[in-house]
C-alpha cells in the first residue's frame, strides 16, 4: 500500500488491475492571502480584481495534475460545514474596470511569495503570476524555503500576496479560527468584528446544523470581503494491491 500515491502517477495506477486506488477530494485547501496590512491589499477592489483574473481550472493541471477541485470557499463541495458556491469564470476585463476604479488604471508591480518545497503551490503560484499580467499586474515571484515562508508569511507579514495552503483539518472551527482578530494563524491581518463573534458562537454551538449555518455565514462574508482568494481542493489517494481489503480513506 501506498499511503499518498503521487497526483503525477494517478492515470498510470488506474490502468494497471492489480492496483486498487482509494481516496478523492481531502481536507485542505490552496489560496491567495493579501497582507492586508499592506497597500493597496488593504483595497476591497484591488482584491476584487485579483479574483476576478483568477482561472482556478488553469491552477489545476501545472499543480496538482488536473486532480483537484475548484472552489471560492475553503471546504470541500461534501464536507458539512461548507457553502454551496459557484466558481466563476475570470472575467478580465471586469478586473481591469475594478482596479481602475481602485485608483490603478495601469496595474502596479508587487510580490508572489510561495513555498519553494512544494510544487502544488509554487507552480499555482506561477499560475497566478501569469493570470496578474492580465489585468497589468507586475508579480515578482519570490520562492522561499519552508523556514523563510514560515517566519516572513505565516508569522511576521512580510509579504505582499501570497500562495499558501493549509491540510488536515477534522473541524471546521480549525480553519474559520484563520479568519479571528489577532489569531496566530491569521496570516493576512484580517480584522471583522462579526466574523470573530461568529467564530466563538461556531465552537460553542453543539448542534451540527446549527453549527454549519454559522460557518456559512462566515463564509459568505469572506467571500465578500475576500481576505483569501481560494483557489482548489487537492485530491489525496491511496493506492494498494487488490488482495488488500477493509481499507476507508
Amino acid at each position: 500500500m501506498i499511503e499518498y500515491a503521487p497526483l503525477r502517477d494517478i492515470e498510470l495506477l488506474e490502468k494497471d488491475p492489480s492496483i486498487v486506488l482509494a481516496g478523492n477530494s481531502n481536507t485542505n485547501i490552496r489560496m491567495i492571502g493579501f497582507n492586508l496590512k499592506r497597500e493597496p491589499f488593504n483595497n476591497l477592489k484591488v482584491r476584487q480584481a485579483i479574483a476576478k483574473a483568477i482561472d482556478r481550472d488553469a491552477v489545476l493541471g501545472p499543480a496538482v495534475f488536473g486532480h483537484g477541485t475548484p472552489t471560492v470557499v475553503p471546504f470541500p463541495p461534501d464536507f458539512w460545514a461548507t457553502l454551496k458556491a459557484e466558481v466563476p469564470a475570470p472575467d478580465i476585463e471586469g478586473a481591469k474596470a475594478l482596479l481602475a476604479e481602485a485608483g490603478y488604471p495601469d496595474g502596479f508591480k508587487t510580490t508572489i511569495t510561495s513555498w519553494a518545497q512544494y510544487s502544488f503551490l509554487s507552480n499555482a503560484a506561477v499560475v497566478v503570476q501569469e493570470q496578474l499580467k492580465q489585468i497589468g499586474i507586475e508579480a515578482e515571484l519570490n520562492l522561499v524555503e519552508n523556514a523563510t515562508m514560515i517566519a516572513d508569511v505565516h508569522q511576521n507579514f512580510n509579504y505582499d500576496i501570497a500562495v499558501t495552503g493549509t491540510s488536515a483539518y477534522v473541524d471546521p472551527h480549525e480553519i474559520m479560527i484563520l479568519f479571528k482578530t489577532g489569531e496566530s494563524g491569521n496570516f493576512v491581518g484580517y480584522s471583522n468584528p462579526q466574523v470573530d463573534q461568529l467564530v466563538d458562537q461556531g465552537v460553542a454551538e453543539t448542534d451540527q446544523e446549527k453549527r454549519a449555518e454559522i460557518y456559512r455565514q462566515i463564509q459568505q462574508i469572506l467571500l465578500d470581503e475576500l481576505p483569501w482568494v481560494c483557489l482548489f481542493i487537492a485530491n489525496q489517494y491511496e493506492a494498494m494491491k487488490s488482495y488488500v481489503k477493509g481499507y476507508t480513506h
